[in-house]
């Protein structure tokens, strides 16, 4: 027999989430195959075959948790299907016998599952009223969709209601000039975008207020030497976050290269747990939308984060004539814990300071 166990899939993390079975106690199952969907944090995994078998015992049933090293299933190498035994009713033998729902591969179960779609309600058109994937496709716009809260959509519900209920959230929002960067940013290296920008001015700013660095860890403030931002990605699975190590040692252009990356990456379900982890500050945006300011939520253990709102035309008097500038909308939201309003504010008016100044921000690199 051969035991599958819960590898490590998160250095730190000893515990997952078993989101989904692909397969069920007597199929047959390959080397390689998908056995399980697991979560931690939040990263989802599947679980393989390492050899041919019978899938004799499911040990942690889907909606359970398991620790690194525990057993989640038995395939036996040698073992071979067991048939279903069909018995009549004991008082209706005479009875018309409903027949076995048809197995469905573990391809279209996933399907069913993204679509919110009961394979056992869905009739089959295949061969031997096999279920096909139109059929899947055609059930999910015959019926009311119902999403299941798992998978990454789950951890991020989770690990959201666990940030708020176990800090003490404070959003803090101003308003970034940047008129001279937005004329200045594309002479630069990399044609770096908001983000990269807005990411650097904070890398740089966080080497000043190291309370905004820092882990809470029990009850203690954890201070971090360096600076690795984390940043959030928006996938069709839910929100990743990758994380740059020594952020504030990278040019804006540098950093645009590694962005565009690890978020092509991301949404091909590409990041590594080392992608994931060691994070001490993060940058989140929704400059791609009409959203100014907003509150963003923290990703714990850390004490704050960033939020880039849509960069804003407006009209001010310059010389008493009037001239159009832009502004760039930043929230902060903080861990009240460890760090109080006025310190969160001045590591605000810092990082808007670089933005206003490029020279600032570029260094050397704006004087070439």
């Amino acid at each position: 027999m051969i035991n599958v166990t819960l590898p490590e899939l998160k250095e730190g993390t000893d515990e997952s989430l078993v989101v989904l079975w692909f397969v069920s106690e007597g199929d047959r199952v390959r080397k390689g195959d998908a056995l399980a969907e697991v979560q931690t944090e939040k990263a989802v995994s599947e679980i393989e075959a390492e050899a041919d078998g019978v899938v004799k015992k499911i040990a942690v049933k889907r909606g359970e948790s398991a620790k690194v090293g525990d057993v989640l299933a038995v395939i036996d190498p040698e073992g071979s299907p067991e048939p279903a035994v069909e018995e009549a009713p004991p008082e209706k033998k005479e009875q018309e016998k409903v027949p076995d729902a048809p197995k469905v591969p573990p391809k279209l179960k996933k399907l069913a599952r993204e679509l919110g779609v009961q394979v056992e309600t869905i009739r089959g058109t295949g061969k031997d009223g096999r279920i096909t994937e139109e059929d899947i496709r055609r059930g999910g716009t015959e019926q009311e969709k119902r999403l299941p809260l798992t998978g990454t959509r789950g951890v991020i519900a989770r690990r959201m209601v666990e940030s708020l209920q176990e800090s003490a959230q404070l959003t803090e929002t101003a308003w970034a000039d940047v008129t001279r960067l937005d004329l200045d940013r594309k002479e630069f290296d990399g044609d770096p975008g908001w983000t990269a920008l807005t990411a650097v001015a904070a890398a740089r700013a966080l080497k000043n207020h190291p309370l905004l660095n820092a882990h809470i860890e029990g009850e203690e403030i954890v201070l971090k030497e360096s600076v690795h931002l984390g940043f959030a990605i928006d996938t069709k699975d839910g929100l990743q976050v990758a994380v740059v190590k020594e952020t504030d040692s990278l040019s804006p252009g540098k950093l645009q290269e590694q962005l565009a990356e690890k978020a092509s990456r991301a949404r091909n379900k590409g990041l590594s747990k080392e992608d994931m982890e060691g994070g001490t500050f993060t940058v989140t945006s929704l400059g791609g939308y009409r959203t100014e300011f907003f509150t963003p939520i923290i990703n714990p253990p850390q004490t704050a984060i960033l939020g880039i709102g849509r960069i804003q035309p407006y009209v001010a008097m310059y010389e008493m004539k009037p001239r159009e500038k832009y502004r760039l909308p930043l929230s902060l939201t903080v861990d009240h814990r460890a760090v109080d309003g006025a310190p969160a504010a001045a590591f605000l008016d810092e990082v808007i300071d670089l933005l206003e100044h490029p020279d600032r921000l570029f260094g050397e690199e704006a004087d070439d």
